[in-house]
């Protein structure tokens, strides 16, 4: 089963393989710029003292890249606009 069709199915109260998992799609499910440098420097994504993007800063949330998506299990990609709440790039 592919991301689309487990989410579809979870919105609709079906049974998938498994639970939709979030990380870094909206505000609400985003982590934050400490743990995705974490997350990163434990599976050997970046070298050390690599920074991470924070897109978010009222949270301080970071960037979570396609990479660590992909080793995480994440079925939700989110679309961030260009500006954040503040108004900046």
């Amino acid at each position: 089963m592919n991301p689309r069709e487990r989410i579809r199915k979870a919105i609709s109260h079906q049974n998938a393989d498994g639970l939709p998992i979030d990380f870094g799609s909206t505000p609400v499910t985003g982590i934050m710029v400490s743990l995705v440098y974490k997350l990163r420097q434990h599976f050997k994504l970046d070298k050390a003292d690599t920074p991470v993007k924070v897109i978010e800063p009222y949270q301080i949330l970071g960037e979570v890249k396609d990479d660590l998506k992909e080793i995480l299990g994440v079925d939700c990609a989110g679309i961030w606009p260009l500006n954040n709440m503040f108004g900046f790039e």
